[in-house]
């Protein structure tokens, strides 16, 4: 079982050295308005052009390119395809420096007069649709919910979303989903996908293509501006993000998010757990039952208790690592047996329990049946579940639809004030049953 720990987290203000590694010596600079080529396994190249670069003092390491899907990479250096109007086609995404770092990319040209207002930096849209399912795992005719929102970032190669407001399905799809690829092999590979016109498997790196006009651009452009001039500022006082912030954080610190459906939610990070205890992930965190309109401020937060939350999960911080989610500041005197989550334990055929110590090894453990039985699935391992998988999850849980109930593993995650009782009781139960099975051996 995991070691004790501190009873407060203290926020970190360590200075971060965590810095976007400088091309190597002779490797052309990533800059705006250049023309690179894109090596496609078989098929050739097609062409992208930087569009924002990334600061010299950035901590995270994206630059936002058009990407031209197509092989005849020599329609790019055309004066007609000088600006993007009169591009077919086009992917917008975040991709980091690493081809062009490593040279794998090659820069094949320049745009003279290159103009940052030519290539907007457009709003996200998000168009979903979710069912609504009844009590009995039905689902409900004509209940269809509208989840649909539109983000918008700052004008520059960032993940940190400075608004997100709901909006219609259709009006949603008027705007790309701006994705972001943390590989140059994985882009190589999504664009041969698409021109391939596979079907992509399971494990394919997809990327969405968004048809292209003069009409589009100009819509993209008003309604960015329009969103960015109504946008709070980035209060100062934030962790930055970058993999310092992602590694270092401790138990107890605030985290934010854009919801699905328009709007900000919040989590805590309860637990970084012992590497035993891992599975394809580093941290648990608790989610809020609550939707805020802007970032949700930290005097709010710090006012809520473990059962305000809606949902726990294990995950990853390459959310925060890229800034889509964001540290928002410590919990006041954070204590984690108040912030409980359920410890993996197993149900053994002789009617014993085991758990997993920390060289890997099972432990049988004699638990009291009475104590198991307040929540007899608590002990099942949930797996791990990515940022947007959370967000989903939460705007469904605060919006109150249904989710149906044969996902027994989204169940198992529910957070209630029963349930927080019952996994406080088992975990002291394991804990004492530990004690007790390590005196024995010694």
């Amino acid at each position: 079982m995991p070691k004790a720990k501190s009873s407060s987290a203290k926020k970190s203000n360590s200075a971060v050295s965590t810095r976007v590694k400088k091309p190597a010596k002779g490797t052309a600079v990533p800059e705006e308005g250049t023309i690179w080529s894109l090596p496609l396994k078989d098929m050739g190249q097609c062409s992208l052009v930087v569009t924002r670069s990334t600061p010299p003092d950035s901590l995270v390491d994206f630059v936002v390119v058009y990407l031209l899907p197509d092989l005849d990479s020599k329609k790019l250096l055309s004066p007609q395809y000088q600006r993007p109007d009169a591009w077919p086609t086009v992917w917008i995404g975040l991709v980091t420096t690493q081809g062009f770092r490593k040279g794998r990319w090659k820069q094949i040209g320049k745009i003279n007069n290159f103009a940052r207002e030519d290539w907007p930096v457009p709003p996200y849209g998000k168009a979903e649709m979710a069912t609504v399912f009844s009590p009995k795992n039905e689902p409900l005719p004509d209940k269809d919910a509208n989840a649909s929102c539109i983000e918008i970032t700052a004008d520059e190669p960032t993940m940190t979303v400075i608004d997100c407001v709901p909006a219609e399905f259709e009006e949603a799809k008027q705007f790309p989903p701006i994705e972001a690829i943390t590989a140059a092999s994985k882009l190589e590979a999504a664009v041969v996908v698409y021109l391939k016109k596979k079907v992509p498997g399971n494990w394919d790196p997809t990327i969405t293509i968004t048809d292209l006009s003069p009409d589009k651009l100009e819509l993209w452009k008003s309604r960015a501006a329009k969103m960015r001039s109504a946008a709070p500022p980035t209060p100062s006082n934030w962790l930055p993000p970058g993999k310092h912030t992602d590694r270092s954080i401790p138990p107890g610190t605030w985290l934010g998010f854009p919801m699905l459906g328009g709007g900000f939610g919040a989590a805590l990070l309860i637990d970084r757990p012992e590497k035993h205890l891992r599975f394809l992930s580093d941290t648990v965190v608790m989610i809020m039952g609550k939707r805020w309109d802007r970032w949700p401020p930290i005097d709010e937060l710090v006012k809520l208790t473990p059962e305000d939350a809606i949902l726990f999960s294990h995950t990853s911080f390459i959310s925060v690592r890229d800034g889509r989610w964001r540290a928002l500041g410590s919990h006041p005197s954070f204590a984690d047996q108040n912030w409980v989550w359920p410890r993996e334990w197993f149900r053994n055929a002789n009617g014993t329990f085991s758990v997993t110590a920390p060289n890997r090894n099972q432990v049988a453990l004699e638990l009291d049946p009475k104590i198991v039985k307040l929540d007899p699935n608590a002990g099942n391992r949930n797996g791990t579940s990515g940022y947007s998988v959370i967000e989903h999850e939460a705007m469904r849980r605060i919006n109150g639809w249904i989710h149906p109930v044969d996902t027994e593993r989204w169940i198992r995650e529910d957070v209630t004030p029963s349930r927080l009782k019952a996994w406080r009781l088992i975990n002291a139960e394991i804990e004492r049953a530990l004690a007790k099975a390590q005196s024995r051996r010694s």
